[in-house]
């Protein structure tokens, strides 16, 4: 049911928030690889 919920939200927003630092990473690498190839 619903009673697991208050453990469950923090464990997911652990996640979504590991995925979007990767993402952004990923995202700051690609863009700093665009600039060095740029005159």
């Amino acid at each position: 049911g619903l009673d697991f919920f208050p453990l469950f939200l923090p464990l997911t927003i652990s996640l979504w928030y590991a995925f979007l630092v990767e993402r952004l990473k990923e995202w700051r690498a690609t863009l700093v690889e665009h600039l060095k190839e740029s005159p």
